[in-house]
């Protein structure tokens, strides 16, 4: 077997080896970030809904706060 067809087999074989390695990963980075986006949207939801609690909270002391000014008033 000449040289150049040795060489040129161990090219396309290397070229083919990284070809699929490549395919692999884009599917382990694509899994990775559907992963984290996953995390992001819970961590949001958990925060937004603290922050209802909050906000519900700070309303229900602004309301007592009149309620109590409004008798003192009166």
């Amino acid at each position: 077997m000449p040289v150049g067809d040795v060489l040129h087999r161990g090219l396309l074989y290397t070229l083919v080896g990284i070809t699929g390695w490549g395919i692999y990963e884009m599917g382990v980075v694509h899994m990775d970030i559907l992963k984290r986006g996953r995390g992001a949207v819970a961590q949001r939801e958990v925060a937004q809904s603290e922050e209802r609690e909050q906000a519900a909270k700070e309303i229900a002391l602004a309301e007592a706060a009149q309620l109590a000014a409004s008798r003192k008033s009166s």
